[in-house]
């Protein structure tokens, strides 16, 4: 029985381990995205090579990832922002990533099912959705800054 008793705590300890380090996986990719935005926000110009390097397609990875938390989307929208917020890299993310769209539309879709309390925590997500039209109404490029 000892040892059974043993196996089970370690499979417990080996569980919390991964949860762990799950989290923590969670947290960097936060904070890469989040550098990243900043980056791209005092560098507009290194949009257009963000998106040449496939940043909006793994961006979109990661809003159609159903693991991803709110908070990895809000960062990854906040990101997708930065880029398609400027001509150049907006039209080749619209040429790059043509399910983009259909994305967008789908968290904005989840996002109005949900109740009103976890819509209410889901605001700042939302809002970025919202700043997307250009990208997801295809109604044109930003203007030229």
């Amino acid at each position: 029985a000892g040892a059974g008793a043993e196996a089970e705590g370690d499979g417990e300890a080996e569980e919390e381990r991964a949860a762990a380090a799950a989290a923590a996986a969670r947290r960097l990719r936060r904070k890469a995205l989040a550098l990243l935005q900043y980056v791209l926000s005092q560098a507009p110009a290194d949009c257009a090579a963000a998106e040449g390097m496939g940043a909006v397609e793994a961006l979109q990875a990661l809003l159609e990832e159903p693991a991803s938390t709110s908070e990895l989307r809000a960062a990854a929208l906040d990101v997708l922002i930065q880029i398609t917020g400027h001509p150049v890299s907006w039209a080749a993310a619209k040429a790059r990533a043509p399910r983009l769209p259909a994305t967008l539309g789908r968290l904005q879709a989840a996002h109005a099912a949900l109740g009103p309390e976890d819509r209410e925590a889901g605001q700042q997500q939302q809002q970025q959705q919202q700043q997307q039209p250009p990208l997801a109404l295809a109604l044109g490029p930003p203007p030229a800054r």
